[in-house]
């Protein structure tokens, strides 16, 4: 059994300026994202 990396960009609809890219872990059985708070500034 593999891992699944992708790279995503993660944006602010509302100021597109705030932006940023990450590699993330691909969970095939989840039902959210949850972000860290640290990242909203």
């Amino acid at each position: 059994m593999g891992r699944i990396i992708v790279q995503v960009e993660i944006s602010n609809p509302a100021d597109e300026s705030k932006s940023m890219k990450c590699s993330m872990f691909v969970d095939t059985g989840a039902a959210s994202l949850i972000l860290p708070v640290a990242w909203k500034d």
